[in-house]
C-alpha cells in the first residue's frame, strides 16, 4: 500500500520538497530531528495523502506504527551534547552564523599575559558582523585605553583608541602590534561572541584528525557570571599535547536558551588560570546609532 502511495504522489510536489542527501537537522524548541532519506520519503508520502484522488485516508494503512516511525528519531540538544559534543558545538556555531548580524553585550575577561595574571576587566561592547566593527568601552579595569574602535577596511585596518589619560588625543594602533599583544591575548578584531567558539572548534577538529580529542559534556549548570542563566557545560581535557601558553583544559558554557557561547575558561596542566571570558546582558541584532562605529563614539 505504501509503495502505491509513493507512486501516486504528484511529481510536482516531489520536486518541490524532494529529500536532500544525508541527515536533516532542524533546530526547533531545542530538538534535533534526524531522518534518513527513506524516512523523509515516508513523511512526505503521509503528508501528501490528502491530495490523492479517492478516499483521503485509506483504512488498510497502519497509521499508528507509521506515526511512531516519524517520532522516534527526535533527539534533544542535550542528547547530542552528551553523545556527540563536537556536533553540538557545530550546531551552536551554525545557529550563531545564521541568526546574528550584530549584538551588544557586557564582557568580563581576565588573562595571563607574559606570565602575569592581569586584573579583571569589564567592558561594554557593540559589535557588528559586516563590515566587522567593534566598539569597546571599559567600565572597570582599564589599563592603557578607556575606549577603542575597529572597523574593517577603515583607517588602514588599524584600530582607534582613546587613551586612559585625560586630554590625550585619539591614537591609531595595529591590531596585531606589540602594544595590543602586551594588554590582550587577542586583538580587538577578534572580539565577539562567535570568535571564541570558532577558535575552539578549529582546534577540536585538528585534535579529532589526530585522534587526540578528549571532550565531554558535564550537564546543565547555573552560571553566576552571566546572570545565573542555565548553560550547557562542556570540558576538553587533557590536550595531547598542551597548546600554546600551556593550555591543557578548556571549559565551554553554552546558554541553554540562545545557544550562544557565553563563557570559556582556559587552564594549564596545573589548573592555573590562563584566561576566562564571560558574556552577559546580550542584545541581539540591535539598531545602532549612525555614529556608533565612527571616531565620534570615542
Amino acid at each position: 500500500g505504501l509503495v502505491l502511495v509513493l507512486v501516486a504522489t504528484p511529481v510536482g510536489l516531489y520536486l518541490y520538497i524532494r529529500p536532500q542527501e544525508g541527515v536533516d537537522k532542524v533546530i526547533e524548541e531545542k530538538k534535533i530531528v534526524r531522518l534518513t532519506k527513506d524516512e523523509r520519503m515516508l513523511r512526505f508520502a503521509l503528508a501528501t495523502l490528502p491530495m490523492l484522488p479517492g478516499p483521503a485516508f485509506p483504512a488498510p494503512l497502519p497509521w499508528q506504527p507509521l506515526w511512531e516511525i516519524g517520532q522516534e528519531k527526535v533527539e534533544t540538544l542535550e542528547d547530542i551534547a552528551r553523545a556527540r559534543p563536537v556536533e553540538f558545538l557545530e550546531i551552536c556555531l551554525h545557529r550563531y552564523e545564521r541568526t546574528v548580524q550584530s549584538c551588544r553585550f557586557s564582557f568580563v575577561k581576565q588573562e595571563r599575559i607574559n606570565g602575569m595574571l592581569r586584573a579583571r576587566e569589564a567592558i561594554f561592547v557593540n559589535f557588528r558582523e559586516k563590515p566587522l566593527s567593534v566598539h569597546m568601552n571599559w567600565k572597570d579595569g582599564a589599563y592603557l585605553v578607556c575606549r577603542s574602535l575597529f572597523v574593517q577596511g577603515e583607517n588602514d585596518n588599524k584600530g582607534w583608541a582613546k587613551p586612559n589619560v585625560p586630554f590625550l588625543p585619539i591614537q591609531s594602533f595595529l591590531t596585531e602590534g606589540a602594544q595590543a599583544k602586551a594588554t590582550s591575548r587577542y586583538g580587538i578584531h577578534q572580539c565577539g561572541i562567535g570568535f571564541g567558539l570558532k577558535r575552539a572548534l578549529t582546534s577540536m577538529h585538528e585534535a579529532t584528525e589526530a585522534k587526540t580529542l578528549r571532550l565531554r559534556y558535564e550537564g546543565l549548570v547555573t552560571l553566576a557570571e552571566v546572570g545565573n542563566r542555565p548553560c550547557y557545560k562542556l570540558v576538553r581535557t587533557p590536550y595531547l599535547p598542551p597548546e600554546e601558553e600551556g593550555v591543557d583544559e578548556l571549559t565551554v558554557y553554552i546558554d541553554e536558551e540562545t545557544l550562544l557561547m557565553v563563557g570559556s575558561v582556559l587552564r594549564d596542566v596545573n589548573k592555573n588560570l590562563i584566561a576566562e571570558y564571560f558574556f552577559s546582558d546580550i542584545e541581539l541584532n540591535p539598531a545602532f546609532d549612525e555614529n556608533q562605529f565612527t571616531r565620534k563614539a570615542l
